[in-house]
């Protein structure tokens, strides 16, 4: 029995073997109604607990099953950027589990597609948010900037001449997202599009 004088109800004690092979024990929380020390809570003590035994440290642990299941992605990217300025394109994404977060992507500055650089996060906890950026290379970087020239120096004339005329597309990128888990699983592709601001 593990030792609580405070009171001497809520002793537990019951031994179970499980379908592993392991031997399982569980403990009471000490006593006193809604555990009042919160001993179940902590992890330094053996009150509340349900302890998990090998009965032969001679065998080698049972393999547990193998995890097959994809992690679950969210991704989020805001629709306009201002791309020069932060030299690349902002993307955010989440996973119900710890895992690896890739963006990769290309921009399109006038009638070219131009590839960004690729960018990597890990998170260590589930549902926590990992911020990445596909950045702009040196050549990524020169052909937004004349992509941008060049739109708004088309509509500053269709301004001027008080017509819509033909708009000059400003430069836009898309994104995409994928994740993979500790067990080599790979997420949903999460494809996003952003457009360069003024």
């Amino acid at each position: 029995m593990i030792e609580h004088s405070a009171r001497s109800n809520h002793n537990g004690g019951q031994l179970q073997f499980g379908p592993d092979g392991y031997l399982y024990i569980s403990t009471g929380d000490g006593g006193g109604q809604g555990d009042p020390e919160r001993d179940a809570q902590d992890r330094a003590s053996l009150l509340g607990k349900i302890l998990r035994i090998d009965p032969d440290p001679t065998t080698a642990a049972p393999s547990l099953p193998a995890d097959r299941s994809a992690p679950s992605l969210r991704a989020r990217a805001r629709a306009r950027q201002r791309m020069l300025r932060l030299n690349g394109v902002l993307a955010y994404a989440r996973c119900d589990e710890p895992c690896t977060v890739t963006v990769s992507g290309r921009v399109r500055a006038g009638g070219k597609w131009v590839r960004l650089r690729q960018d990597t996060r890990s998170t260590d906890t589930a549902g926590a948010r990992v911020r990445l950026k596909a950045g702009l290379s040196r050549q990524a970087r020169r052909a937004v900037r004349r992509a941008l020239r060049r739109a708004r120096r088309a509509r500053r004339a269709a301004r001027r001449r008080g017509a819509r005329g033909r708009r000059v597309p400003f430069p836009r990128a898309r994104l995409t997202l994928e994740a993979m888990d500790a067990a080599g699983n790979f997420s949903n592709v999460a494809r996003r599009s952003v457009r360069a601001r003024r």
